[in-house]
């Protein structure tokens, strides 16, 4: 069973399957964004649907959790800050909703060894 307290939606300029990278992905003013779950509880996961800004052509957005994708990775290029609403769904059906608001101008100022690709 899925406890809200132990799943968190996150979004990163900095992807979560390359840790280790620190790679910026720009292309002109957009940056690439990842988007995903992290959490104790993400085993339970079944999807996620994330719900983007409005003035994204596809704004709705569905991943579903598999062995290549355990944190529902969901990647995007934006190059404006929004809040990211995603609702979960678990094994049982079950659906509960957690919103992020993006900050990764904040991330980039604070973390100085990383660099820009394009």
């Amino acid at each position: 069973m899925i406890e809200s307290k132990d799943l968190k939606l996150v979004g990163s300029v900095f992807d979560p399957r390359k840790p280790k990278d620190k790679i910026v992905q720009v292309k002109g003013e957009l940056y690439q964004v990842h988007l995903y779950l992290s959490g104790k509880s993400i085993p339970y996961v079944s999807k996620v649907v994330y719900y983007l800004h409005e003035t994204f052509k596809n704004n709705q957005l569905t991943v579903k959790r598999t062995v290549e994708n355990p944190n529902c990775v969901l990647s995007i290029w934006t190059w404006g800050l929004f809040e990211v609403k995603a609702i979960v769904e678990d094994k049982n059906g079950e659906l509960f909703e957690l919103k992020h608001q993006l900050k990764w101008d904040k991330e980039l100022k604070s973390d100085t060894k990383y660099k820009y690709v394009d």
